[in-house]
């Protein structure tokens, strides 16, 4: 038996670099937002993995940010808002002996759901009040619950694309309520059954199980016997593409509908969104993804307690 896992905390790091470089580049234009959020359904070490890696990526991001541009991210980089105190400068959390760390900057909590919507809303809907430009959904359907908050400030502001956005998991979910959708963290389940039934067809069925302990674990930079076997990645205008076709696909087979508007529609609303970000940004994920593919970079990985405390300590 071939048991397939993924990588989960390394593309959420990808997309908490993500949301923090948008909020530094909108609060370069006049905003405010001080955070980012995370909607997470039951604590279980699983969904650790999305936590600690989602907070490491947006420490990442401000770093590069400080790097690129001189100076420390407007108001997410810089202010005193987020602690104090002998451990704390300019703006940064300094335990002795651990480094400098950007605290405090991601709202997040457990829902303890992974069904009921409501709470999905009643979580994301504070975030987006304290000043958070993205909220990630860690907790499948209750991005629902995150999408309608969102709406509600769309509709309170007419706005026609966020800010504020949210974060897709798993599928590629930009589709939902394209324009405020910035991007979600994919974890391709289906490329898992593909390589698992190459191995097969190829003969490695077996030594890959007796080799890997039965594990066969995905994520960014894989390779397993010779083939690049990734499963792990930001969702991407093809990927939108692939999600449409799925979703016209199932309209035909209910008659029912399933797509909020016509596809030449999601299609224009999400590259108009996307094309509204700077290149800057997209280039800076891409440059962490690369790193954690060539291995320059480790994205913590926290499946126990303690590793868990540990960044929570460091990181919020």
């Amino acid at each position: 038996m071939l048991d397939i896992k993924f990588e989960e905390h390394k593309g959420s790091a990808l997309v908490g670099a993500l949301g923090c470089l948008l909020a530094a580049y909108f609060n370069e234009k006049g905003y405010e937002f001080r955070h980012i959020g995370a909607v997470l359904g039951i604590e279980i070490p699983v969904l650790w993995k999305f936590e600690i890696g989602y907070k490491w990526g947006c420490d990442w991001a401000l770093k590069w940010y400080e790097k690129k541009f001189g100076k420390k991210a407007p108001i997410i980089g810089e202010d005193s808002y987020y602690g104090s105190g002998p451990e704390w400068k300019d703006g940064m959390y300094c335990p002795e002996g651990k480094g400098c760390w950007y605290k405090n900057r991601v709202l997040w909590t457990y829902t303890g759901t992974f069904s009921d919507i409501t709470k999905g809303y009643e979580a994301a809907k504070p975030m987006y009040e304290k000043g958070a430009v993205a909220v990630y959904n860690i907790a499948g359907p209750l991005g629902l619950g995150i999408n309608q908050a969102v709406k509600e400030i769309a509709e309170e502001k007419g706005l026609e694309m966020g800010p504020p956005f949210w974060i897709g998991v798993d599928a590629d979910q930009d589709w939902i309520n394209p324009g405020f959708i910035i991007a979600s963290m994919m974890k391709r389940v289906d490329k898992g059954v593909y390589y698992a039934t190459w191995l097969v067809l190829e003969g490695k069925f077996r030594d890959v199980i007796q080799k890997y302990d039965g594990v066969l674990l995905l994520g960014i930079g894989t390779e397993i016997e010779g083939k690049l076997m990734e499963g792990i990645s930001v969702s991407t205008l093809a990927d939108l593409d692939e999600f449409i076709e799925m979703g016209i696909t199932a309209e035909k087979l209910t008659g029912k509908k399933v797509l909020p508007m016509s596809p030449d529609e999601i299609k224009e609303k999400v590259k108009t969104m996307r094309e509204s970000v700077p290149d800057w940004i997209w280039e800076a994920v891409k440059e962490l993804e690369e790193k954690i593919r060539k291995g320059e970079v480790e994205v913590p990985l926290a499946m126990d307690k303690e590793t868990v405390e540990y960044w929570r300590d460091l990181l919020g």
